[in-house]
């Protein structure tokens, strides 16, 4: 094991970066829709997920850090289009139902992903609060 010097170390993070796609797994199809159920309201898989981010968060000491999540949201995907894709709503309320949103809201980013190369984005895309 690699020892450090008296007084080196490292400092806690200050931003958590998380990239998840919150669904309903399925077992049987895992090539189609990503591997999930497309009709299924993963708002529940959602608010596990924000939840176990704040226990991880409160566990590792970084209550403090900035906790975002990058590519969670699909944001002016067509998917008449492309296909399917995860609908925000589950995200935006399972992230509403989690202990994450209760104890660490004000410290919480949600970055949305667009890609203005792909043509399954519409562009502009307009954000809208919830």
């Amino acid at each position: 094991m690699v020892q450090l010097p008296p007084g080196q170390g490292y400092t806690q993070p200050t931003v958590v970066d998380v990239h998840a796609c919150p669904c309903v797994y399925d077992p049987n199809n895992p090539t189609v829709n990503q591997g999930c159920v497309a009709t299924a309201d993963a708002t529940h898989n959602a608010a596990t997920l924000y939840s176990d981010v704040w226990g991880f968060l409160e566990y590792r000491g970084l209550t403090s850090a900035l906790a975002v999540f990058g590519e969670s949201s699909p944001v002016g995907w067509n998917s008449a289009l492309c296909g399917w894709e995860q609908d925000p709503n589950w995200v935006v309320n399972g992230y509403v139902e989690s202990s994450l949103y209760q104890s660490h809201a004000s410290a919480t980013v949600f970055s949305p992903f667009n890609n203005i190369a792909n043509s399954c984005y519409s562009n502009p895309v307009t954000l809208a609060p919830h």
